[in-house]
């Protein structure tokens, strides 16, 4: 009787422990509540953007460090910030070295390495040939402007052209001349900004001014009196009118340039 008892006990035992088991891996949640479930790390990508120990944040940046030959890296970051295209641009530089270190997509990278090559280079030089020449009504032709002439009397209403003084100087881009031309004299500065390559037609940037000193009305000394002023871009090998100025009651003054190409391009 006891042995059966034993029996007994032992099967209660063994049929507990089972359904613990059972109702460990098939317990029901009751309705309305979620179950929770482990996420499958397997297939799980990482944000858009967001980098891991060792790789970039994103793909495509590059950087790249540029000797620079001829303008300042301050110069050149300016430079980038407004011809390079719009995106994530960085440009880092070193005080009292000539290096920029540039961070950008690759796409962006290719155009920081056009504008570099565009404009770091040994500066082009010219020579630059004035000549003022004064008008009236006289009908009078001066040999020494033949050429200027017969161009004036097709745009302007005077009729005599005659030539006050020629100014010739070799200027450096990104450089000034100064000098003077005249009897009187009257002061010539010229500041060669930039000479553009444009294929088969070259130009260049000029800012010009034409300046005399006079006695000011009201103190006895002078001041700077600006007879003619201009920014135009020339091509090279041309003579172009630059400004006119007022010579008397009828007359005027006008000013001219040929430049022309000294140092090769680029």
């Amino acid at each position: 009787m006891r042995v059966i008892s034993c029996a007994i006990a032992v099967l209660a035992v063994a049929a507990y422990v089972k359904a613990g088991a059972q109702d460990s891996t098939t317990r029901r949640v009751p309705a309305g509540v979620a179950r929770a479930t482990r996420p499958d790390t397997s297939t799980m990508q990482a944000p858009r953007g967001a980098g891991t120990a060792g790789t970039p944040l994103q793909a495509d940046l590059v950087v790249k460090t540029f000797k620079l030959a001829h303008i300042r890296p301050n110069d050149a970051d300016a430079l980038i910030r407004l011809y390079a295209p719009a995106g994530p641009v960085s440009v880092a530089n070193v005080a009292g070295l000539q290096l920029l270190t540039v961070r950008a997509p690759a796409a962006s990278m290719a155009q920081v390495e056009k504008v570099l090559a565009q404009y770091d280079h040994a500066p082009a030089s010219v020579s630059l040939a004035f000549e003022l020449v004064s008008a009236d009504t006289s009908a009078a032709r001066d040999p020494a402007v033949v050429g200027l002439d017969s161009v004036l009397r097709g745009v302007l209403r005077f009729t005599g052209y005659k030539l006050v003084g020629r100014a010739l100087g070799n200027v450096n881009e990104g450089s000034t001349f100064a000098g003077t031309i005249g009897s009187g004299p009257l002061r010539l500065t010229a500041q060669v900004e930039r000479v553009n390559d444009e294929g088969s037609r070259h130009s260049v940037d000029l800012n010009v001014r034409l300046v005399q000193d006079v006695m000011a009305p009201t103190a006895a000394q002078m001041k700077e009196e600006v007879m003619t002023s201009a920014e135009i871009t020339v091509p090279l090998g041309e003579m172009v009118v630059l400004g006119t100025a007022a010579n008397g009651a009828a007359g005027a003054l006008i000013l001219a340039v040929r430049p022309q190409l000294i140092a090769p391009l680029r």
